[in-house]
């Protein structure tokens, strides 16, 4: 019933309230992550020639021209209208509620406090001392933290006591940002996966000047003749719009493939997201002194101020914040309560997303909290109905209009301003093994790589086999799918499955292509299709390349981070730090026949010999076999 979120953050962070709006985009009967709706990757099939596909699609991919072994005449050409093309209506549904309230969505944000501690005993303790299990705090990961000048932001959350468990999830907290001074971006992971708290797939949208790259991860590409291309068209599935069902275990085999820490990225290009998340300038004056309530809701709807559905007719589920105003401000009366009590709930009344039959035989609390909820969803949706139950002196107007300025309408303009002065946007996804995750991934900028485009093309045709005489049906249908890079797949169809025909021969890993992106420069190429390493084995594949990273933080106060990757075969390495002088201060690593791949080293800011050294400039340098790379680092006391 009460929980605690802690997050990592350098203590000179400045937190402040953001809004669901830069994430989130209200539709009807629906909630479509904003950003997510504009920036997911787009599978599509398509017929036609270069010219067309480049005037649909804005470029040409390296599609393979299709040839076929059966015929295709009209009876076969009828049969797969019959099955790929039927005529589709949508129907909307313009009886529904215009407003629906998400009672087992709400959760109430009590307090967020900063948490400045010199060792990790004192956060546990303050964990502890307010109630919440502090033994899955992992003390190494927070001494990790505190050593780079972090602080914790620690925010306390309830919700109801009689609400089912079923229901707890966090998706209506209102999202929080951080802004502090650095020369790179992280997020912190560690902290929360030592916890077992977080797993699954995680995205991340980075606004910059060039596009954004995994610094100490990997990245990676999928292999595209893995995914299930003929869900596009939800012959089985029944889905619109259509989606591959089995992306998400694609990518994640792909990042397990890739050592468990690597990203793909599935987006990036300069300007082309849009970034009017809100009016930035309403005129709110006459919602402070309506002529009454049924005038004052129509004028939220009108002016913008509540989410809008389909054609922007008003309705769909308000976000929490938005909620807790209205209940704050415009109560509803008790009444109302008693009328919409006596009227009774006709037949089986929708309620948020649980039929009011199902929960008869649950707590009276809950139920009440059920029927208060559905109350509400009437009196908002309709109070011109409930005018004679109510007084309109009973509402602070002007009180909803200040706090709505405060908490939406300012950090949505805030949100807004962030993306629209960054000229560049990249988005790049994983999956988070919570028992794997080592290391919190860093992102950097590269401007040499070009934009990846949301869409990825394959080239459609059909065949049939038998005989056109004896008539067609759909074991006799064959769809030929030719991907960029010239892999062909043909796939066979039953009344009840589609599959592969076994001469389509794929290679079996997830990942097409296991890469390192550095700064500048091209990508480095680590594995390619069937050369990577089997993701059940052992094994995991290693770099081809050396590599030192910058360390992080950089300047550092008491220790940093340091990176690096050395190639397979390397027989001597060693990484040292130097002063001005061009004098040994420390070494890091020196071994022979090191293991190859990736690892990371901290320097705690001493010399050999434990003595601490003073504030300056200092030189680390890597070497391997006959190779030098050396970066800059700055220690500040």
């Amino acid at each position: 019933e009460d929980f605690v979120w802690l997050v990592p953050v350098p203590s000179t962070a400045r937190i402040e309230l953001s809004h669901n709006d830069i994430f989130t985009r209200f539709t009807h009967n629906d909630t479509f992550p904003r950003l997510d709706e504009e920036t997911r990757p787009r599978y599509t099939l398509v017929e036609g020639s270069e010219e067309k596909i480049k005037e649909w699609f804005g470029f040409v991919p390296d599609l393979p021209e299709l040839t076929f072994e059966n015929e295709f005449n009209e009876a076969c050409a009828n049969l797969v209208a019959e099955w790929f093309f039927p005529s589709v209506s949508i129907s909307r549904c313009l009886g529904c509620p215009t407003v629906v309230l998400a009672y087992m969505e709400e959760r109430e944000t009590r307090s967020a406090t900063i948490i400045k501690a010199q060792a990790p005993s004192e956060i546990v303790a303050w964990v502890a001392d307010r109630g919440y299990e502090a033994d899955r705090l992992n003390a190494a990961i927070l001494q990790s933290y505190l050593e780079e000048d972090h602080a914790v932001l620690a925010v306390e959350v309830t919700l109801p006591a009689h609400m089912p468990s079923t229901f707890s999830t966090v998706n209506q907290l209102q999202p929080i940002a951080f802004t502090y001074a650095g020369d790179a971006i992280a997020v912190p992971l560690q902290l929360a996966a030592s916890a077992e708290s977080i797993s699954g797939k995680l995205t991340v949208w980075v606004a910059a000047e060039h596009r954004a790259i995994p610094e100490n991860y990997l990245h990676v590409h999928l292999n595209q003749a893995r995914l299930n291309w003929m869900d596009l068209y939800g012959i089985f599935l029944g889905t619109l719009p259509p989606v591959i069902s089995n992306y998400d275990g694609i990518l994640s085999e792909a990042v397990a493939e890739a050592g468990y820490h690597a990203f793909s990225t599935e987006y990036a290009a300069e300007r082309a997201v849009r970034t009017d998340i809100v009016e930035s300038s309403i005129d709110l004056e006459s919602l402070r002194n309506p002529e009454n309530l049924g005038a004052f809701m129509s004028a939220l709807w009108s002016k913008g101020l509540l989410p809008q559905g389909w054609g922007g007719r008003p309705g769909t589920q308000l976000d929490l914040k938005l909620l807790q105003l209205l209940r704050q401000h415009i109560p509803i009366p008790d009444a109302v309560l008693a009328e919409i009590k006596r009227e009774g709930i006709d037949g089986i009344a929708y309620v948020g997303a649980i039929y009011w039959s199902r929960i008869t035989d649950w707590s009276e609390g809950w139920r009440e909290e059920v029927f208060h909820t559905y109350a509400e969803s009437q009196f908002y949706s309709y109070p011109n109905k409930y005018k004679d139950f109510y007084e309109n002196e009973w509402f602070d107007f002007s009180g909803f209009v200040d706090d709505w300025v405060t908490y939406i309408h300012a950090p949505k303009i805030k949100a807004q301003q962030a993306l629209a002065a960054r000229s560049y946007l990249t988005r790049l996804t994983t999956f988070v093994f919570s028992d794997q995750i080592k290391m919190d991934p860093v992102f950097n900028f590269n401007p040499d790589l070009g934009p990846v485009s949301l869409y990825n093309l394959g080239r459609l045709g059909f065949e049939c086999r038998g005989s056109e005489n004896e008539g067609y049906d759909i074991s006799d249908l064959i769809a030929v799918v030719g991907l960029e890079g010239g892999q062909i797949l043909r796939y066979g169809f039953s009344w009840d499955e589609i599959s592969l025909y076994e001469d389509s021969e794929i290679p079996p890993a997830a990942a097409h292509r296991i890469e390192q992106l550095n700064t500048s420069g091209p990508p480095v190429v680590l594995s390619r299709e069937t050369a990577v390493l089997d993701a059940y084995t052992d094994e995991q594949p290693v770099a081809v390349g050396l590599r030192l990273a910058a360390n992080r933080p950089n300047p550092f106060n008491s220790s940093t981070s340091v990176s690096y990757t050395i190639p397979v075969g390397t027989m001597q390495v060693a990484l040292r730090v130097y002063n001005v002088l061009g004098q040994s201060v420390r070494t890091l690593v020196a071994r022979s026949a090191p293991e190859a791949g990736s690892h990371t080293i901290r320097w705690d800011g001493q010399t050999d010999a434990k003595v601490p050294v003073t504030s300056g400039l200092y030189l680390l340098a890597l070497q391997a076999d006959d190779q030098l790379l050396t970066r800059k680092i700055m220690l500040i006391r």
